[in-house]
């Protein structure tokens, strides 16, 4: 296999050890011309990530004092299935448990710029920058039980802390009062709360800090206020919770009420009627300049999760497991209008009897929809109802998909002694104690690149496939594991589950911040379909596992082509291929040398020795492999 790399980008490598992409495991087969032997990989996670830092950035402006009553009723909650990996409340573990949790508080107040507007004087920094995303320390002792101030992050240890006691102290602090400015800027102070001045560890490679109101610097990282908040290995998830549409502006003149460019328009309308004057939403997904932003503060973005309970309206998230974005937006209460019964406000997104209302939060929406097809993960929730138990759930199964990332989420097709025709290759880091592949155990000798990752140069080793019965015995590289072929002592049933699978390594482990690359030489098994559909997995050395093709599109019968172990229309010249239906096919008349990938130059004569294997016996290995292949696709 060997395939090589020479230049690598954003899109392809995205995540440092413990990260994992899956786009190329969930492509289907098409029902014509499948391409059954195309090579596809992506970035995938060999540890299961067990921190998670969690910010709130809850709105504190005198319309949330019902909202901060439901977001912290449920802490409780969210703490507890966060720390036990029991979503459902059974008793059984759903998910890989949180062993350390990290939680933050801001508030949408970051000040007017000084000027005179009602509620804006507040925060730790008065009207100029208000709370200026600095973690909240200040308790709620109106509340029974709560202090006057607390520790700015909340270190969670499952081994250590009582959940219950750890989110009682945790609402004494989230619940901020209703005391706040009344212009939020949600956006903004997230950002400034997490981004650092400097690159981090655990910041993309060629980060720009973003610098905000009278040319500072965020908050995070060695010398800021909330330094020690995010680790380099965790999961970070954001959860916004407000009632209003994010007003982050470059220019606070906005809120001045005596401005002589903006005072025509009423103070509560200006964001809406000056909507170049508000920060674009990219600002917050890579930055202008596409190395910041909240993408920026995880080298794999599947690591970042964005969240909002906010104005939508509560049937446009009726389904927290299929949020469509464009349809939220589309959603008429979503449209931004002057309310004709009110003129100095936006109409409503939703009104709840007993709760207030809410209004449009469309830059939110834009925001979590960039974040996710960058590769993070979001969700919106409904601020409109009265438990937001629903809500927390949803974003507890977005963090667990963060934690859980070791398990593969299709099994690839291993042929009688566990080996699959994939490869696996490490990307070193750029710095510290181990750059070269050279003398590395378990990697191959004779395969070692440069590549290029985002204008840097990185060394690529090649390591090496050994089977599961050479892992148990003492063999060093990676293999195959199943959960129904598991090695003695192995956890991958209890994280993956009982048909679970996951690449593993023996008698070695991947280099600390280097990328781990799986790439396949077959197709994955397609989610659905009659059984014995071109593209099944199936074993040559039995009978009728291929008995047909689905009768509803083609005729002919399948046979197992032994050189990836698939079902496929076995032939002698293209017309058959036709005749059963495969329009574009061709008959492959490649040597089965090809077909199994044994003249390939970049293997080792071990690997190609077993590639020969999978010759069948009796077969001349120069005779034509003789099976339905689409030409584009070998």
């Amino acid at each position: 296999m060997g395939l090589r790399r020479r230049k690598i980008g954003t899109a392809l490598v995205i995540a440092a050890i413990g990260i994992v992409g899956m786009g190329c495991f969930e492509r289907s087969l098409q029902p014509v011309n499948p391409c059954t032997r195309s090579r596809a990989g992506d970035n995938i996670r060999v540890e299961s990530v067990d921190e998670v830092d969690l910010l709130f950035m809850i709105d504190n402006s005198n319309s949330m004092a019902e909202e901060q009553t439901s977001l912290t009723e449920e802490l409780p909650t969210l703490v507890r299935v966060l720390a036990s990996g029991d979503r459902d409340g059974d008793g059984m573990q759903d998910f890989e448990p949180v062993r350390s949790l990290h939680i933050g508080v801001v508030t949408s107040d970051m000040g007017v710029g000084g000027f005179e507007v009602p509620t804006c004087d507040g925060g730790l920094f008065g009207a100029n920058a208000g709370d200026d995303g600095v973690l909240i320390t200040r308790g709620r002792t109106s509340i029974p039980g709560c202090e006057a101030t607390y520790p700015n992050v909340f270190d969670f240890q499952r081994d250590r802390d009582d959940p219950m006691t750890f989110a009682a102290d945790v609402a004494c602090v989230a619940t901020t009062g209703t005391g706040g400015c009344g212009f939020e800027q949600q956006l903004e102070a997230v950002l400034k709360a997490l981004s650092p001045a400097s690159a981090q560890p655990w910041t993309v490679a060629d980060y720009v800090p973003p610098f905000f109101h009278n040319s500072t610097l965020g908050h995070s990282g060695p010398g800021g206020a909330n330094d020690g908040f995010i680790r380099p290995n965790s999961a970070l998830a954001v959860i916004l919770v407000t009632d209003e549409e994010d007003c982050s502006t470059p220019n606070p003149a906005l809120f001045d009420p005596g401005s002589p460019d903006f005072s025509s328009v009423d103070l509560n309308l200006r964001c809406f009627s000056f909507p170049a004057q508000v920060h674009p939403v990219e600002r917050y997904v890579r930055g202008i300049d596409g190395r910041s932003g909240l993408l920026g503060l995880r080298q794999n973005p599947n690591l970042l999760i964005f969240a909002g309970i906010v104005g939508v309206p509560v049937e446009s998230v009726s389904d927290p497991s299929a949020i469509n974005y464009e349809e939220i937006l589309a959603h008429p209460d979503m449209m931004e209008m002057i309310d004709p019964s009110m003129p100095t406000r936006l109409r409503p997104s939703c009104n709840v009897p007993g709760r207030g209302v809410a209004f449009p939060p469309r830059r939110i929406v834009r925001a979590a929809q960039a974040i996710e097809q960058a590769g993070g993960s979001a969700t919106i929730q409904s601020i409109c109802q009265e438990s937001y138990a629903g809500a927390l759930d949803a974003i507890i199964a977005k963090i667990a998909d963060a934690l859980g990332g070791a398990c593969l989420p299709r099994d690839l097709n291993p042929d009688a002694e566990g080996f699959v025709q994939c490869d696996v290759f490490e990307i070193l880091p750029a710095t510290g104690d181990t750059t070269s592949c050279e003398g590395l155990p378990g990697r191959d000798p004779d395969f070692a690149e440069t590549v290029d990752v985002n204008g840097v140069p990185r060394q690529m080793c090649k390591v090496i496939q050994i089977s599961p019965a050479a892992a148990g015995g003492g063999g060093q590289g990676w293999f195959y594991e199943t959960a129904e072929a598991a090695v003695p002592g192995s956890d991958i049933g209890e994280l993956c589950g009982a048909d679970g699978q996951r690449i593993s390594f023996a008698g070695i482990s991947p280099t600390t911040n280097s990328d781990i690359r799986l790439e396949c030489l077959q197709t994955v098994r397609p989610g659905a379909g009659t059984p014995g559909s071109i593209g099944d997995f199936c074993d040559p050395a039995a009978a009728d596992q291929c008995p047909g093709l689905d009768p509803a599109n083609r005729s002919g019968i399948l046979a197992c082509d032994a050189a990836d172990r698939t079902c496929r229309v076995p032939c002698e010249n293209d017309s058959q291929c036709t005749a059963a239906g495969l329009l574009g096919d061709t008959c492959d008349d490649r040597p089965w040398l090809d077909a199994v990938g044994a003249n390939d130059p970049d293997i080792s004569e071990e690997e190609r020795a077993r590639r020969m294997m999978a010759i069948p016996a009796g077969t001349d290995p120069n005779s034509p492999h003789n099976f339905c292949v689409n030409p584009t696709c070998i």
